[in-house]
């Protein structure tokens, strides 16, 4: 995944799971879209893409909707 990509950065989110997940921190993690296999592939940071580290995890986005918010910068819904 080195090289250039059309759209990479942080995704801050808290993780799902039960009623108490408002509790939990919210994690922050380094995406990047690949276009060539439908994925929001994500990194612990920007510097384990750059060594070539292995993905922490992906998510695939094949057939998903983006949903936006046009008052709200940066943030979108994957449907």
């Amino acid at each position: 995944m080195s090289g250039w990509n059309s759209l990479s950065g942080y995704l801050q989110f808290r993780p799902g799971g039960g009623g108490l997940s408002i509790l939990k921190t919210k994690r922050k993690v380094w995406c990047v879209l690949d276009e060539a296999q439908c994925k929001l592939v994500y990194y612990k940071n920007e510097e384990e893409l750059r060594h070539n580290k292995t993905p922490i995890g992906s998510i695939n986005i094949k057939g998903a909707g983006i949903s936006l918010d046009l008052d709200t910068h940066n943030q979108f819904i994957i449907l």
